[in-house]
């Protein structure tokens, strides 16, 4: 399994570094409403919005994710509350005739 998450990278690599390679022209990014201009090479720039995407996605799937976690959390409770009460209701073990 780690030799297949090896090539995977080594081939993302790959792609990155062709992509980057073969768009190496520059770009001016303007920054509206502002009149700050940013000259970049396109690859820079398609990597940053990748990279924010990136980023964007994760943060949203973390707070997607929160309430579910939470309930996780608040059954886990209630099922230890019920484990305790059941062992505190459990009867003794009858005693053995002699």
């Amino acid at each position: 399994m780690r030799f297949v998450l090896w090539l995977l990278y080594v081939v993302i690599l790959i792609v990155a570094v062709v992509f980057a390679v073969s768009n190496r022209q520059m770009v001016m990014l303007d920054l509206w409403p502002s009149t700050l201009q940013l000259h970049m090479p396109l690859a820079l720039l398609a990597c940053g919005f990748f990279l924010l995407g990136c980023f964007v996605g994760a943060v949203t799937s973390f707070l997607m994710g929160l309430k579910d976690r939470f309930a996780h959390w608040r059954l886990r409770k209630a099922v230890k509350r019920l484990k305790k009460d059941l062992e505190d209701k459990k009867p003794d073990a009858p005693k053995e005739k002699e």
